[in-house]
């Protein structure tokens, strides 16, 4: 149940990652234009994500301990001229990585002075990883200041960001541009 993927003609399989629960699938589709796989499940239920990352994903990236790949850009929605935008219009930035076995992580984005931006959840279980960064600061979801019901929250602001994916004692560094949506 689920969807599955070799890269060594079937010797090994690995579950493919982005929330697909353990179900039956019954049709596969690749958008050939955004390069978006689509699974059909039992329950009539769709998801999509995206497969760029798999379709780099090599034997020799496998057979390395971990492989963090060209991290997603993000898109800040239009603000309110007060340096907060509203967090649902904005488009996350995502990075993906890939680890060979059990290892621990930690994922962070710093700014272009260096300075910590945001630490994300990251899983140190083996595979290829998504995770999303709704473009937020470190402790800005905690309420306060029309974060609450109005769903506005303290974003970043446009820039180059570098993200920083430590794998027990490895780091691999990529840059991340976080751009605004133009009107």
């Amino acid at each position: 149940m689920g969807v599955y993927v070799s890269l060594d003609k079937g010797s090994r399989w690995h579950a493919l990652p982005y929330g697909l629960p353990s179900t039956f699938v019954h049709d596969l589709v690749i958008h050939p234009r955004d390069d978006i796989m689509v699974a059909a499940t039992h329950g009539r239920g769709m998801f999509a994500f995206d497969v760029r990352q798999l379709q780099q994903l090599t034997t020799e990236i496998v057979a390395t301990a971990s492989h963090m790949f060209e991290p997603e850009s993000g898109v800040l929605a239009l603000g309110n001229g007060r340096g907060r935008s509203n967090t649902s219009a904005a488009q996350s930035a995502y990075v993906h990585y890939w680890l060979n076995e059990q290892a621990e992580v930690s994922l962070e984005i710093e700014d272009n002075r260096g300075q910590m931006v945001n630490i994300l959840e990251a899983s140190g279980d083996p595979g290829l990883h998504a995770v999303e960064w709704t473009l937020e600061r470190l402790g800005s979801d905690q309420g306060g200041r029309g974060a609450g019901f109005s769903g506005r929250s303290d974003l970043v602001q446009p820039g180059e960001y570098t993200v920083i994916l430590s794998v027990n004692d490895a780091e691999h560094r990529m840059p991340l541009r976080v751009s605004r949506r133009q009107p």
